[in-house]
């Protein structure tokens, strides 16, 4: 029995060693000019190395454009301050475009994700690299302001050896505290397929996004 409780306490330190847990926060405006156009700007803050230090800073701009069919198409340039080992935040740029799919079947709503991104890093070896990203998730319409929704996604870094580089999974509670203003907390859990010496990473995320109101018509009719 004891001998038990020894191995399971130095697999929990490995473990535990092998970890990193963060904290994200982000907080944005989405406008809607028309009622399939929207806008979406994005401030995002990100502790890493066990909530010790700012490892991100993150303003995100994008916009898109939805469908009948269920289809939205977009794309978002983001400009980034982070760095994974040193003190000092160096630049980062990138570009993406997406493609998503969401359904509808009784409360359950059924989304995936398709997104290409372009990076640029002057601070490694390769500044430039490329990635595509698969998403699928799955929401339950409660009848209420809270909204619970769950996701795995896959990344794959076009000219590494490995196709799949990283996955990510995803559970999330929405609260609408009312027609402009939304909050949303979320566990996350990311790993590396590629390198068995990076850390596991543990996520606390909350987000707030307040939606501008659309400017209303005006009635010629007297």
């Amino acid at each position: 029995m004891m001998l038990a409780l020894s191995y399971l306490a130095a697999f929990s330190s490995l473990t535990l060693a092998q970890t990193d847990d963060q904290m994200w926060f982000s907080s944005g405006v989405r406008y809607r000019p028309k009622k399939k156009i929207r806008v979406d700007v994005t401030q995002h803050l990100r502790m890493d190395q066990d909530i010790s230090r700012i490892g991100s800073v993150i303003t995100e701009t994008g916009l898109s454009k939805s469908f009948k069919s269920g289809f939205r198409i977009g794309g978002a340039y983001r400009f980034q301050m982070s760095s994974k080992t040193k003190v000092q935040l160096e630049p980062r740029h990138r570009i993406d475009l997406y493609g998503r799919y969401k359904n509808e079947i009784g409360p359950l709503e059924f989304a995936y994700r398709l997104q290409f991104q372009e990076k640029y890093e002057s601070d490694d070896e390769q500044p430039w690299s490329t990635r595509i990203r698969n998403r699928i998730g799955i929401g339950y319409d409660t009848d209420t302001p809270f909204s619970p929704k769950v996701s795995s996604e896959v990344f794959s870094d076009i000219g590494d050896e490995v196709w799949f580089s990283k996955w990510r999974a995803t559970a999330a509670l929405r609260y609408k505290i009312s027609k402009r203003h939304l909050v949303e907390g979320y566990l996350r859990a990311e790993d590396s397929l590629r390198d068995e010496t990076d850390p596991f990473e543990r996520i606390v995320g909350f987000d707030y996004q307040y939606r501008i109101p659309r400017k209303k018509k005006k009635d010629n009719k007297q």
